[in-house]
């Protein structure tokens, strides 16, 4: 069960759509003759307007919405009638803000965990930062007694089904350990590349012909415009397989545990990894660590690539094509920010703090692990130019 399930949920909306309405007559005084304006996700904001039009048919007296707001300014860009949280500074006298936002952890986790950046009690900061009082917005998703009543069921629902996710991992992992010890120090003091497909130019991508190559997902649309394929390919989402499984099956895979495949098909069976519960190298943290939130998911391939390299027996690691994962400048509250003369931004501080653990034990076990990723967005690592390597000039494979 995802963010996006639990919303669809008969029984969440008639809870959530009751709770919702609790909350606006609760405020309905505190609210007068202030217009409103709405801060959340778009699942949310439906279950309001519902809330909202069924207050208004039994006669309450709702003010009505004067705009939506977000924290995310890729969103206000695309829309004009959306407005930017730092837009309403100033406007506490003449709006009322309803956050639809998560509030329980729960929800949270789901709301994360789907990609969004969203959290009741960070919009609530981001309006205090600009002046508003608590007098001045309250948080929809607050719950009274039958809300939490809700999300304790759904939550018991969804430990369960992870618990069951969990024990499928283990058991697909299980199913390909051995073969996974294949590959333990298979590339002793040998160097490889990190290949990402957001920024990698055809020419670069073409220089490492006759390189160890490591990449993954959507590096498949670069297929018809070279022969280069890469050693190995990390397959971490499910939909990068529905309807290019043309692409993936005839390459050397690991596939994280949670993603289903006709392993049939595949030429070479395909190596398991447990993404819930495992680790490759004991004193990094758990995979599952950059699966938690909107910040550390972006990262999470690359994060895999680099405990592979280090489990492979690697000495010598290039990182290239990763320069255009964060398109927004992510702060402390989860609100992205747009400059006006970058469309691209530097690795958040909590993306950082997890390569630079693995730098740190790479450092302490005689690895160098490079970037060729501009060095003004990853700074992590040392940097190196393309020109400064000398590459191989005789086929590997």
């Amino acid at each position: 069960m995802d963010f996006q399930q639990f919303s669809k949920k008969g029984m969440v909306k008639f809870f959530k759509i009751s709770n919702f309405k609790k909350h606006i007559i609760h405020n309905i005084e505190i609210i007068g003759q202030r217009k409103l304006a709405i801060l959340g996700n778009e699942e949310d904001n439906k279950l309001l307007l519902d809330a909202i039009s069924s207050l208004k048919n039994k006669n309450v007296k709702v003010p009505d919405i004067a705009f939506f707001v977000t924290i995310d300014q890729r969103v206000s860009k695309k829309n004009s009638e959306i407005k930017f949280i730092s837009d309403i500074k100033g406007m506490n006298k003449s709006i009322y803000v309803l956050i639809t936002t998560p509030y329980t952890d729960f929800e949270k986790e789901l709301a994360n965990r789907w990609g969004l950046l969203s959290d009741a009690s960070k919009n609530a900061q981001s309006l205090k930062n600009i002046g508003f009082s608590e007098d001045d917005f309250c948080m929809l998703n607050k719950p009274f007694a039958l809300y939490s009543m809700c999300n304790a069921f759904y939550k018991l629902v969804y430990d369960f089904q992870l618990n069951a996710r969990k024990s499928k991992s283990i058991s697909m992992a299980k199913k390909t350990h051995e073969k996974l010890l294949t590959y333990k120090d298979k590339h002793k003091d040998k160097r490889v590349f990190l290949v990402g497909y957001r920024g990698i130019k055809l020419d670069q991508y073409n220089k490492i012909m006759n390189e160890r190559t490591i990449s993954y997902n959507e590096i498949y649309d670069i297929f018809p415009k070279t022969p280069q394929r890469p050693m190995y390919y990390l397959l971490s989402e499910q939909n990068h397989y529905l309807g290019n499984g043309k692409h993936i099956e005839g390459l050397e895979c690991f596939i994280t545990s949670d993603v289903n495949v006709f392993e049939e098909k595949f030429a070479k069976q395909p190596v398991y990894l447990d993404v819930f519960t495992d680790n490759l190298i004991e004193d990094l943290p758990s995979f599952d660590v950059v699966r938690q939130n909107y910040t550390l998911k972006k990262i999470d391939d690359l994060y895999y690539m680099l405990q592979m390299s280090i489990f492979m027996g690697f000495n010598e690691i290039y990182i290239c094509g990763f320069d255009e994962l964060y398109s927004a400048y992510i702060n402390e509250l989860e609100e992205a920010h747009l400059g006006e003369d970058f469309s691209i931004y530097a690795f958040p501080e909590q993306a950082q703090a997890i390569l630079k653990t693995v730098d740190s034990y790479a450092k302490e076990h005689g690895i160098k692990i490079y970037s060729l990723c501009s060095k003004e967005l990853l700074d992590v690592f040392e940097h190196k130019d393309w020109d400064e390597i000398e590459f191989n000039k005789t086929i590997i494979l």
